[in-house]
Parts: C-alpha cells; structure tokens; sequence
C-alpha cells in the first residue's frame, strides 16, 4: 500500500513497494499500446 507524504498540507511525493511500482509501469505500458492501436484502427 503507497504512503502518502504531504508538505504544508499538499501532496509533495508517493511511497511504494518496488513489486507496486513495477505493475503501474507495466499497466501504463498496456494502456499506452492500446491507445496506440486504437489510434490505428480508426
């Protein structure tokens, strides 16, 4: 689970777990390709 760390009450930076991390680049990397494909197809 992320730790969120604030600075004078905004959000500053995010801390995770390397295996967390490592999913929302691979989820971002399947997004990213299916609207790539998406983008083709039309």
């Amino acid at each position: 689970e992320p730790i969120y760390i604030t600075k004078n009450g905004y959000g500053d930076m995010v801390i995770m777990s390397v295996k967390m991390y490592e999913e929302k680049l691979f989820m971002l990397d399947v997004y990213n390709k299916l609207a790539a494909a998406e983008t083709q197809i039309a």
